[in-house]
């Protein structure tokens, strides 16, 4: 992935990953160094997004070094860039790059004495191709180009066979799902978030093991799973496990969940269903497992980049370095997936 030798390119490709044209916003980079032949080869693990301004022109400075360094601290990520999303001013304001160097230049500072490099920042007038950017750290600058079509779900093979949804079960997943309301956060107590997602993880593989074994899943076991898939946490240690040692073992859940959920709850099994997949060497099965995810969320971020993924015959040595982020976060939450 380009980075340093190809900035321009790193920021488009980089602004497809998030869901809709960011405006006004930092968009905060982890990444991870693979060390491959002949070149490195870069994963962006995660994206954060943040607004770039708290009102008018007044940067939202302590946000975003809060933001960056919980990132340092909790991931400890091999380095970060930053890609800030402006609009040019042609008025008698503070000339924008000026304000980006220095909260740029303060996020450096505060990153670097927590241990955590920040290797690149860029200011960007716009996302469009022939947008500019400029580098906030030297005098490097130049047009966004334009990039090759993107996977839409109709690139995707479609499928013969294989996944067929159980229309009956999530008509009433559906409407269990629609009598349950989260509790409000101020009822959590201080740790209550990361005691949820604990839980979630461990409902999740206790169900994964007990399919496994042929057990049937029930509907209050795919409402309380469809609710947990909508947890970041969760979603990212799930991704972990499906690249670990053991993630073939939760092939007949993701199946059971993609099949039983309702449509819009079907793309994130159904994308941890096709990594398994892709990893055990089926390629084209896994794709149409994809397509399946988006066959009701056409528009899905996550599996249009996982089918460019697939599609470019990414190496499994970058899923497993993605899989780190969800690592970190199971040892967090004190759950081993080995």
């Amino acid at each position: 992935m380009p980075l340093l030798h190809a900035p321009g390119r790193f920021i488009a490709e980089t602004l497809t990953w998030l869901p809709t044209p960011p405006y006004r916003s930092l968009v905060l980079l982890r990444l991870h160094e693979i060390d491959c032949q002949p070149d490195p080869y870069v994963a962006v693990e995660a994206i954060r997004r943040h607004d770039l301004y708290l009102v008018l022109d007044y940067p939202a400075t302590v946000a975003i070094v809060t933001s960056a360094l919980q990132i340092s601290d909790r991931y400890r990520p091999d380095a970060m860039a930053a890609i800030v999303i402006d609009d040019d001013r042609d008025d008698d304001r503070t000339d924008p790059v000026a304000v980006h160097r220095e909260l740029t230049g303060l996020l450096r500072g505060r990153l670097a004495e927590n241990g955590t490099d920040l290797i690149a920042a860029w200011s960007v007038f716009g996302t469009a191709p022939g947008s500019a950017w400029i580098s906030l750290f030297d005098n490097d600058h130049g047009t966004l180009p334009s990039l090759p079509p993107t996977a839409t779900s109709s690139d995707i093979p479609a499928s013969t066979g294989g996944i067929r949804p159980h229309s009956a079960t999530a008509e009433q997943v559906e409407a269990e799902l629609a009598r349950h309301a989260p509790p409000p956060s101020y009822t959590l107590e201080p740790d209550g978030d990361r005691d949820r997602s604990q839980h979630r993880v461990r409902l999740m593989l206790g169900w994964a093991r007990q399919v496994h074994n042929g057990a049937t899943v029930t509907i209050p076991g795919l409402v309380a799973m469809a609710e947990a898939l909508q947890d970041s946490d969760v979603r990212d240690v799930l991704f972990a496990f499906a690249c670990g040692p053991h993630g073939e073992a939760a092939s007949p859940l993701w199946t059971v969940l993609a099949r039983s959920l309702p449509a819009s709850h079907r793309g994130r099994p159904a994308l941890l269903l096709a990594v398994t997949t892709y990893l055990s060497g089926r390629r084209d099965r896994a794709m149409t497992e994809l397509r399946y995810g988006l066959a009701d969320t056409p528009d899905d971020p996550t599996l249009l980049a996982m089918a460019r993924a697939f599609a470019d015959r990414i190496p499994a040595e970058v899923l497993h370095a993605v899989a780190r982020s969800g690592r970190a976060t199971a040892a967090d939450l004190g759950i081993d997936l080995d």
